[in-house]
């Protein structure tokens, strides 16, 4: 199991008001915050995305309450 799908099960997901993937994301993002070379192809390895995709993703998570 890759470590995005395990983070899909995480039990803080629930209760943090954020879906699993929007957890995931966030923890993504505190860990690779700016612009390592590498981070597009650890985006598209464990989400699947483009950087862009991502990136939208981000910042519409961003914007909810439950983020903070």
């Amino acid at each position: 199991m890759s470590a995005y799908h395990e983070a899909m099960n995480e039990p803080g997901a629930v209760e943090s008001g954020l879906n699993s993937e929007e957890v995931a994301i966030l923890e993504f993002e505190r860990i690779h915050w700016g612009s390592p070379p590498n981070k597009e192809s650890a985006v598209r390895e464990r989400f699947g995305l483009s950087l862009a995709r991502y990136y939208q993703r981000l910042y519409a998570v961003c914007e909810k309450p439950e983020a903070l």
